[in-house]
């Protein structure tokens, strides 16, 4: 269901109905915007890329941790990291548009909910949530030919990377880890799930609920993965040792093969705005790299 934000009300009735633009965000909640939003505080480092792509930058007067792309938005004022914006500084921006993100934000959202200010939560599912993420933001600002321009090279370069990719039986099963103890993983219904797809990976969380399910070793360790991606390894020449040394990891076809990769760029994986295509044709190439699936025990 459709829900307009109740706080919104009173500044609805008080102004002219044809300077608010309607955008639907991804909890499906519709909020109204203000003619053109012009001190924006942007709490998702991939809206904070998604902003500048559209040539909104200089609308954003604060973003949250890790925000550093492109250059210019190292400069930006900080609100806090993103697993915890700090609501009282968001304000002290005095902002007239917020963007914020699920899961770790939740409870953040449901507070600026409460407040006049009109904010949109993104959390886009796949590829194709991305591409509705920048639709949303160009319709907000009033940029929907920049949006259309933004879209249009994505989608011609995910288009050209996913070109000629084996079939579903012939790629490699992929396990890709975001959190080590306990095991948490991209799930398949996640945007970095549909580029580990698009890439020509087969995703051992397929079938598993949540876009960022918990799964047990034994989970893990059945499904027999040929490629692990570790997204938060500091030691990438000593991966597929320290993985092996996990009890019962040592016979998994990735460490085996010594096919775990704590070298990706994760900005490029895991921040959900311009760059996901080239996250996808460095992903897409080591796939390519990789032989092709055998069957799981």
């Amino acid at each position: 269901m459709r829900l307009v934000t109740a706080a919104l009300f009173l500044a609805l009735a008080a102004a002219p109905a044809e300077s608010w633009i309607a955008v639907v965000d991804d909890l499906g909640v519709t909020v109204f915007v203000g003619s053109s939003p012009r001190r924006v505080v942007s709490l998702s480092p991939g809206a904070t890329e998604i902003l500048y792509a559209l040539g909104l930058g200089n609308r954003i007067v604060a973003a949250c941790e890790p925000a550093d792309y492109p250059a210019a938005a190292r400069r930006l004022p900080r609100v806090g990291d993103f697993a915890n914006p700090n609501l009282e500084v968001i304000l002290s921006h005095r902002p007239d548009f917020i963007v914020a993100t699920g899961g770790l934000q939740r409870e953040l959202v449901l507070k600026l909910r409460r407040g006049p200010v009109p904010m949109v939560m993104l959390y886009p599912q796949g590829m194709e949530g991305v591409f509705g993420n920048v639709r949303l933001i160009g319709k907000a600002f009033d940029r929907k030919g920049a949006a259309a321009a933004l879209e249009k090279r994505m989608r011609g370069r995910v288009a050209e990377v996913t070109a000629g990719l084996p079939p579903e039986g012939k790629r490699p099963r992929v396990y890709f880890e975001v959190w080590a103890d306990p095991p948490m993983a991209i799930g398949d219904s996640s945007y970095a799930g549909d580029l580990v797809r698009l890439a020509g990976g087969s995703n051992i969380t397929r079938g598993v609920i949540g876009d960022y399910p918990r799964l047990s070793m034994e989970f893990i360790i059945s499904a027999d993965p040929e490629v692990v991606i570790l997204s938060h390894c500091d030691d990438t020449a000593g991966a597929a040792a320290g993985l092996g040394r996990r009890p019962g990891w040592a016979g998994v076809s990735a460490v085996k093969s010594g096919r775990v990769w704590g070298d990706l760029d994760m900005d490029l994986l895991l921040r959900p705005g311009p760059r996901l295509p080239e996250g996808l044709a460095a992903l897409a190439e080591r796939f390519r790299r990789t032989p092709r699936a055998g069957k799981a025990p």
